[in-house]
C-alpha cells in the first residue's frame, strides 16, 4: 500500500486489490439470464408444484440464501460457486417476494416496479455517498458487499414487476416483452459505451432487465404452441437451463473466465491535524 497526499490535510491511500464479486463481461450476462430464468422456475415449483404458500416458500428460500450469503461473506475472495449460488438464491426469493406483494397482498405490479426502482436508486445514492464510489469492480470492503447483495435483490424483485407488467399486465406477451427489454438492454450499452451513462447506472440497469428476459426465455419454452412457446412444459426446460448454468459455473471456477481484476482501490480520509 502506498499514500500520496491530496492537499487540505487530505491524504488518498491506494492499494492493489481484487473485488469478491465477478468481472463483468459476456459471460456474465449469459449467467445472470440463466439465473433469472432459475428464479422463475423454482418459485414456480415451490408454489405450484411444492404447493407451497408464497409466504412459506420465500421464508424457507430465505433461510437457504442466508446460509448461501454467509459462506459469501466470509470468503476470502471470489469463489464462483458461492457467488452464483447466492445469485440464484436471491433471484428466487426475489420472485416470491414479487409474487407475495402483487398475488398475495394485491399491490399493483406497475407500483410494486416503481416503487422497488426507487428502492435501488436510494440505495445507489447511499451507497455513493457513503463510501465515495458505486464501482462494482471494486467490492472490497464487508460493507460495500452488502450494498452490492441487497443492491442485486432490489434489481431482481424490480425487473421481475417490470416483465410481469409488461407481459401480462399491459399484455404485450412474452415474445414482445423481449424483443423491448432487448432494445432496451441495447440502450443502456450505446449509452455506455458513448459515456452517457457510467458503468454503476449501467450495470444495475442491465441486471434490472435481465430479470424479463430471463422470464420470457422460460415463458417460451414452457408454454404451449397456440400460446407461441414451444410446448416443452416447465419440468424439462427448467432441468436443462439448471444444468447449463451449473456447467458455466464450473467453467468459471476451472478457467477463471469471470475473475475479476486486479484494481487500485482509493480510500480518502481526513489525516490528523
Amino acid at each position: 500500500m502506498d499514500g500520496r497526499s491530496a492537499g487540505h490535510g487530505v491524504v488518498v491511500s491506494t492499494r492493489h486489490v481484487q473485488s469478491k464479486v465477478p468481472h463483468v463481461t459476456v459471460y456474465f450476462w449469459a449467467v445472470m439470464v440463466m439465473v433469472a430464468t432459475v428464479g422463475q422456475a423454482g418459485a414456480y415449483f415451490l408454489t405450484v408444484r411444492v404447493h407451497l404458500a408464497p409466504v412459506i416458500a420465500t421464508a424457507a428460500i430465505g433461510g437457504l440464501l442466508g446460509w448461501a450469503l454467509l459462506l459469501q461473506f466470509t470468503a476470502r475472495r471470489y469463489t464462483p460457486w458461492r457467488f452464483w449460488t447466492a445469485a440464484a438464491l436471491t433471484n428466487i426469493a426475489a420472485t416470491l417476494v414479487t409474487l407475495d406483494l402483487v398475488s398475495g397482498a394485491g399491490f399493483p405490479v406497475i407500483k410494486t416496479a416503481i416503487g422497488f426502482a426507487v428502492l435501488l436508486a436510494a440505495t445507489l445514492v447511499v451507497w455513493r455517498l457513503s463510501e465515495g464510489t458505486c464501482s462494482i469492480e471494486s467490492i472490497v470492503t464487508r460493507r460495500r458487499e452488502v450494498f452490492y447483495w441487497v443492491s442485486m435483490a432490489l434489481a431482481f424483485v424490480c425487473g421481475t414487476a417490470i416483465g410481469d407488467a409488461l407481459a401480462w399486465r399491459i399484455g404485450l406477451g412474452f415474445g414482445h416483452t423481449a424483443g423491448l427489454v432487448a432494445i432496451g438492454i441495447a440502450a443502456i450499452a450505446i449509452g455506455q459505451r458513448g459515456h452517457l451513462l457510467n458503468l454503476a447506472l449501467a450495470f444495475w440497469g442491465a441486471c434490472v432487465l435481465t430479470q424479463p428476459i430471463g422470464a420470457s426465455l422460460r415463458d417460451w419454452l414452457s408454454l404451449s404452441p397456440q400460446k407461441g412457446g414451444l410446448g416443452l412444459g416447465a419440468l424439462h426446460p427448467s432441468a436443462a437451463i439448471l444444468i447449463g448454468f451449473a456447467a458455466l459455473v464450473l467453467c468459471f471456477a476451472r478457467t477463471g473466465l469471470d475473475r475479476p481484476r486486479l484494481t487500485d482501490d482509493e480510500f480518502i480520509r481526513t489525516a490528523p491535524r
